[in-house]
């Protein structure tokens, strides 16, 4: 994956790609809070009710 802002590539985690074709959301505990992520689903989840979102405790 590139990132425009430090011009570097990084590696992809396994399953990103395919959950993210699959309309999958997955908390990455390290970046975020629980907080943060509940309300980016709730607001994700009225844009895209197909969205899967994977709970914060699995």
């Amino acid at each position: 994956m590139y990132c425009w802002r430090s011009r570097t590539i990084s590696r992809i985690r396994p399953g990103f790609i395919s959950g993210m074709f699959q309309l999958i959301l997955r908390p990455n505990k390290a970046l975020i809070s629980e907080d943060v992520y509940l309300n980016k689903t709730r607001k994700w989840k009225l844009k895209w009710p197909e969205l899967t979102v994977v709970p914060w405790g699995q």
